[in-house]
């Protein structure tokens, strides 16, 4: 289901740009980021308002599921970072590729 279905679903008299427009605000604002999978993407809460994670997304159902965050993981792309010079503000990483319920 598309965010408009459900905002239209939860409320039928919105008007679909008035959705977008407060998403583009939430945006700027810094309350939910856009994250990219594959050539669509998908909306969630930023970092203050969520524990940093990573995503799995399956090629075969479409269901994107998370990654709690690993501190070693975590540690090992900082110290990637300052290697190279780089000040890191944020990072996203996505596994593609066929979840366990697809390879049954």
């Amino acid at each position: 289901m598309t965010m408009s279905e459900l905002v239209t679903a939860c409320s039928p008299d919105i008007n679909r740009s008035s959705v977008y427009r407060t998403v583009e605000m939430f945006e700027k604002l810094g309350i939910i980021i856009r994250i990219q999978i594959g050539w669509k993407y998908k909306l969630e809460l930023s970092e203050p308002y969520q524990q940093h994670h990573h995503h799995m997304y399956c090629t075969q159902c479409a269901n994107t599921y998370s990654i709690p965050e690993d501190t070693m993981l975590e540690t090992r792309l900082h110290a990637l970072a300052t290697y190279a010079g780089f000040i890191p503000e944020s990072h996203q990483i996505e596994i593609i590729g066929t979840c366990a319920s697809c390879t049954e």
